[in-house]
């Protein structure tokens, strides 16, 4: 796999992301029923995963461009608030240990 492929499926992968957002929030304006809008979170999440797998950070010079991009698609996605991360993550002990650690 050489870097143009690499670059175009990720490419390809954020474009799929941005479909998916708008139909939820198409739902969310709609006030569709909630089956169909999970059904899409859903699909959403899977596509970040294979977004974070074909990343593959690296020790390479270009891991710190990985970090960036992998922190740009956090604050985006996973965020309720800009300084304010969701309730699951304070109340899970073992993120706890993360977060104080971070």
């Amino acid at each position: 796999m050489d870097k143009k492929d690499k670059l175009w499926r990720l490419e390809n992968l954020l474009n799929n992301l941005k479909e998916i957002d708008l139909v939820i929030a198409e739902h969310r304006r709609l006030d569709s029923d909630n089956f169909m809008i999970n059904q899409y979170e859903v699909h959403k999440v899977k596509l970040l995963g294979q977004f974070f797998e074909e990343v593959k950070i690296s020790r390479s010079k270009n891991g710190v461009t990985d970090l960036y991009f992998l922190g740009l698609l956090a604050q985006k996605y996973f965020q309720n608030t800009p300084d304010q991360p969701s309730a699951e993550l304070i109340t899970d002990p073992e993120y706890k240990k993360l977060l104080s650690a971070i």
